[in-house]
């Protein structure tokens, strides 16, 4: 063992290359999931607030719940 290796300071090694059918995979299965999400939200902003609140919700966190229910990581931006 190297002592860049013992101390994690060596390169780490280089992923596989994606196939070009992979990669187009991946972006379409985002795509997807994206106007899965915008679609779900449209439906969520057509509650009223009654309801939202019946599911523990409100209007200005159905962007967020949207987004981690299709599986789209925080962005991290703070505690706002």
């Amino acid at each position: 063992m190297t002592t860049a290796e013992y101390f994690g300071l060596a390169r780490p090694q280089s992923p596989s290359l994606f196939s070009a059918g992979q990669v187009v995979q991946n972006a379409l299965a985002t795509v997807r999931r994206w106007w899965r999400m915008r679609r779900a939200l449209v439906e969520l902003r057509e509650l009223d607030d009654r309801m939202l609140t019946d599911i523990g919700l409100c209007r200005s966190t159905l962007y967020a719940a949207a987004r981690e229910v299709h599986g789209f990581k925080d962005r991290g931006h703070g505690g706002f």
